[in-house]
């Protein structure tokens, strides 16, 4: 259930450790650089990719959904996409700016 991201790799935390919580939230207070994928400001949208650190694949159909991006926009809300991989949400947050800067241009 709790993963740690290791040189851009996910790595599960054993949940049968009693430990697993506390190690999880020690990973957390030491690891915002390596959380943040990515950040892009298009006119008044921000794009923001993360890796999550708890899996969010709620119907374990596939692999660990770890990676989220999500558009924030002052008037309103906007999107939000996840995925499995690193490489996966490098690619989907520049899918999501690229989708942002058009609806700007439009």
């Amino acid at each position: 259930m709790y993963y740690k991201l290791i040189d851009k790799q996910p790595v599960l935390i054993r949940s049968e450790s009693p430990n697993a919580v506390q190690e999880f939230s020690r990973w957390l207070e030491q690891s915002d650089k390596e959380r943040l994928i990515d950040l892009t400001y298009v006119g008044r949208f921000i794009v923001s990719t993360v890796f999550l650190g708890i899996d969010h694949n709620f119907m374990n159909t596939r692999d660990p959904v770890l990676f989220e991006t999500m558009v924030f926009d002052r008037d309103e809300g906007g999107d939000i996409a996840r995925c499995c991989t690193y490489e996966e949400a490098q690619q989907q947050h520049k899918d999501m700016v690229a989708k942002v800067r058009r609806q700007v241009l439009s």
